[in-house]
């Protein structure tokens, strides 16, 4: 992942050069923050789905019941489903699995997840612009907007 440019960066780098912005560098300080630490961001939400997931039995078990509803739609029966002589194609049935997923991950707790994604993104933002970026921060966002 080195050559891709995504990596998880130091804690203690992330947690360093806070300042307020000035209203000329909040954008810049976005985009250079965000591009460099995305991976942090995204390991922070993880951290918290994981224990959303793990303080929520009921949860899991959503997660558990759609995945292998896709897994045996999808890969073992190759997305075909007859029901009363009503054969449903491969997008129709994704469609389905979808509400099914959407439905048992909202009545099972699925709003928990959602709050922790807002706060995850509050944060992220949060941070990104109240972080001053460093010289490697700068050149690692110049080189992801060249690619």
């Amino acid at each position: 992942m080195k050559n891709s440019g995504i990596s998880l960066r130091s804690w203690s780098s992330f947690l360093t050069n806070l300042t307020p912005p000035t209203e000329d560098n909040v954008a810049r300080r976005i985009t250079t923050n965000f591009n460099y630490y995305k991976l942090n961001y995204f390991m922070i939400y993880f951290v918290l789905t994981l224990l959303l997931i793990v303080s929520r039995p009921a949860l899991l078990l959503a997660f558990l019941f759609s995945t292998s509803l896709f897994l045996f739609f999808f890969i073992l029966k190759k997305g075909k489903l007859t029901i009363n002589d009503t054969t449903l194609k491969e997008r129709e049935l994704l469609i389905v699995v979808i509400v099914v997923h959407v439905a048992l991950v909202s009545i099972m707790g699925g709003m928990y997840s959602f709050v922790a994604l807002i706060f995850t993104l509050m944060m992220s933002v949060l941070h990104s612009i109240i972080r001053t970026p460093k010289l490697g921060a700068k050149v690692q966002s110049f080189k992801s907007r060249i690619n």
